[in-house]
């Protein structure tokens, strides 16, 4: 959270549930709860790409005042791991009575968070202050119910396979939906595949990538039956909002002849960066 942000992404008129958010109660549970809520009212606001970007703390003067600073901004993409979006931010507060007592507090809060998140949580900033007076120090975790997932997923088969006298499935990738289902948390991927294929009745040997069973690509090679011809492309894929997308890379015969595959690979690398425009 210690990037800069566009002016009119962190002040505009016209998206005022964003900004910096000073934030005060007398105890913890009553801060987490105005801090959460104002989170959640930016996630809501019906705001493209609604993001915590900054999460600090101050001390009360009182002894008895929690205080805590929300930056909410309108963000172009959270990168890897940089700022989480505001539908998926979560943060909570503890007191600790004194200095010894920090990290149990943050073990426990750790724990209530591994029970209550849907997906792989992820702390993002953990930070603790004294309150000012009587000793204690205030603590606040801000933390993401999942992210946007592995940087790079893949499979590969590089022994030689077949031969096969009909279109069959060498490998298959998974990518995931956007995290929470809405276009703020959804990503690019760059999905590359390729392999060699060798046409052991010299009528022709074809390389195909499905996108959820439906052919997206595929290329044909025809050479002598000792020949091993190779193929590779590469395609951009936009996650998806409301479902998982499975790539299937297919080796393909043309008429009742045989094929054989080897060197397959197909790889989704997502296509972020830690300093993504805000």
């Amino acid at each position: 959270m210690d990037r800069p942000i566009l002016l009119t992404n962190l002040y505009n008129v016209a998206t005022p549930l964003v900004g910096v958010k000073v934030v005060e109660a007398a105890d913890p549970a009553t801060l987490t709860e105005r801090c959460q809520a104002i989170i959640d009212a930016a996630a809501g606001a019906g705001y493209a790409s609604a993001y915590l970007q900054g999460f600090e703390l101050a001390g009360g003067g009182a002894g008895d005042s929690c205080r805590a600073i929300l930056t909410l901004t309108r963000n172009l993409g959270w990168g890897l791991l940089t700022s989480p979006p505001a539908g998926l931010a979560r943060v909570m507060f503890r007191r600790a009575s004194h200095s010894r007592e920090i990290t149990t507090v943050l073990e426990q809060m750790y724990a209530a968070i591994a029970d209550g998140a849907t997906y792989s949580p992820f702390i993002w900033q953990p930070r603790i202050v004294g309150t000012g007076r009587d000793g204690s120090y205030l603590i606040g975790l801000c933390w993401s119910d999942g992210n946007p997932g592995h940087v790079v997923l893949n499979t590969e088969a590089f022994a030689e396979a077949g031969p096969f006298t009909e279109p069959t499935t060498i490998l298959s990738l998974t990518v995931p939906r956007t995290v929470d289902g809405t276009v703020d948390t959804e990503t690019s991927w760059l999905v590359s595949w390729g392999m060699i294929v060798n046409d052991t009745t010299s009528s022709g040997a074809g390389i195909r990538l499905d996108m959820n069973a439906v052919p997206l690509w595929e290329t044909y090679e025809a050479g002598a039956a000792a020949e091993w011809q190779d193929g590779s492309a590469q395609y951009n894929h936009i996650q998806d909002d409301a479902a998982l997308t499975t790539f299937d890379l297919v080796v393909v015969n043309t008429g009742v002849n045989a094929v054989s595959v080897r060197g397959a690979y197909l790889r989704a690398e997502l296509a972020g960066y830690p300093n993504s425009p805000s």
